[in-house]
Parts: structure tokens; sequence; C-alpha cells
């Protein structure tokens, strides 16, 4: 009964711990050049009581040779608020802007759910102080895994959006009378491109990138899932981050007319 309680806990904890990370690893562009990284950083500094909690406690059940009743019973109680701040942290953040289930994230999560299930197993066998120690060890390091998670599907991703890509473009090709229109700067975008388009499609017929679609893989999905080739115009929103960003969205869709919106410091 005691290592049901101890697993249940556990996997518990790295549910909610999980899915907050994988949130903000969606919302820093998958570590692209080390943005969740840095943020898990900063994490760590404004949220340090927490994650000292589950270091000392952690360190803590591996110093003590068995799992007495009274550490038992402080354990469930630790668990409990662990669980109770992550689950909290989780939905506080979810409800400014929701975890996406994209492909993408899904593969990030199997893999991850993987490898913590296989750590599991790997510790299953020792005392239950050094397996509840070593677990909560691994749920604080997370982050670090999501980041090699990350890192070891590239290869895969990289294929992926090839063959994306090329199914992009040759749809592409076949809208002949199509005029690709894009749309950048550092706000403004979005409510540009609505506006646009409520004019446009009041002679013409096209589509636009929904949402915040403004990345290379939200182009293609927008492509991809178009029904119809019959199109004249494609708006087209461009997002970036550093340098070279647009270049590259301007390399895949070869956009014919340009709008900048209002551009920041």
């Amino acid at each position: 009964m005691q290592r049901l309680i101890i697993v249940l806990l556990l996997d518990l904890l790295f549910l909610y711990t999980s899915l907050y990370e994988m949130q903000m690893l969606q919302q820093n562009s998958y570590n692209e050049n080390n943005k969740f990284y840095h943020f898990f950083l900063n994490d760590v500094k404004n949220n340090g009581q927490v994650f000292l909690l589950k270091y000392l406690f952690s360190i803590c059940l591996l110093l003590f040779n068995h799992l007495s009743l009274a550490l038992f019973i402080f354990y469930i109680i630790i668990m409990l608020v662990l669980i109770m701040v992550s689950y909290l942290n989780y939905v506080k953040h979810n409800d400014k802007l929701p975890l996406k289930f994209t492909k993408r994230m899904v593969r990030i999560m199997l893999l991850d759910y993987l490898l913590f299930i296989l750590f599991e197993v790997l510790f299953v066998h020792l005392k239950l102080n050094y397996f509840a120690g070593i677990i909560l060890l691994y749920i604080s390091l997370n982050s670090y895994i999501l980041i090699i998670s990350v890192f070891l599907l590239k290869p895969i991703e990289k294929i992926i959006f090839n063959h994306y890509k090329k199914k992009a473009l040759i749809k592409l090709n076949k809208m002949n009378n199509l005029n690709i229109i894009g749309i950048t700067g550092s706000f403004g975008k979005t409510s540009t491109k609505m506006v646009l388009d409520s004019i446009l499609k009041t002679t013409y017929k096209g589509f636009y990138t929904p949402a915040s679609f403004n990345t290379p893989n939200g182009l293609l999905i927008t492509i991809n899932n178009e029904g119809t080739i019959f199109n004249d115009y494609f708006i087209a929103e461009m997002g970036a981050k550093k340098v070279g960003e647009i270049k590259e969205l301007c390399d895949l869709v070869h956009p014919k007319y340009g709008i900048l919106t209002s551009i920041g410091e």
C-alpha cells in the first residue's frame, strides 16, 4: 500500500509539473536559441522556495535508511503541497495561453513520459525512500529532460517539416491566380490581416493564416489545410524573433506584396 501511494503521488506531481513545463516550452519556441532554458533559470529564481523544497526533500529521503511511519506521513504532506502548487501553477498559466496539443507537442510528451516511466521501472527495486528521493529529484530536473527530448527529436522534426514543405509548395504551385501578401511588424499583424481579408473577400476568393500562425510551420499548416486551389490571395502573417526569420518565411512562400505594421524598439 505504501509503494502504491508513493508512486501515485509521484506520478501526479510529474503530470502537473510536466504539463506546465511543456506549456512554457511551447511558448518559448521549443527552446530555440535556448529560450526555454533561460526561462527555466528565471523560473527557478522566481519560485525558489518550491524548487528548494523539492531538492531538499529528495535529499532528505535519500539520507534515511528506511521509510518510517513518521517519514511516510511527512512524505504525504509534502507531496500533497507540491502537487497542489504544481496544479495551480499549470491552471493559472493555462488560462492565459492554453497548451496546444500539436503533433509536435504530442511527440515530445510521449518521449518525456516514456523516459519517466523507464526511470521509475529502473529504480523500482530500491527501498521506498530511495526510490521516492530519486524520482522526486528526476521530476525536479524534468525541464532539462524536456530540452534533451527536443534535441533527440530534431532529426524526426526535420524530416516531417520537409515532407509538409514539399506538400505545401506543390499546392501553392497549383494556385495559378494566387497573389501572396506578407504582413509583418512588432504588433498589429493579426488585426491588419483580418481587416485586409474582410476587404478583399468582398471581391476575391482567398485564405489567411489563422490566429498567430506566423512561423514556417504555421504557414505550412495553413496551406496544407486549405480546401481548394482556386484562390486569388493568401495573406501570410509573418513573425520574427531574430534577424533572418522574415527572409526564411519569404523564401518559403515568396509574397508579391508586403505590409509593415507598427515597428517597436
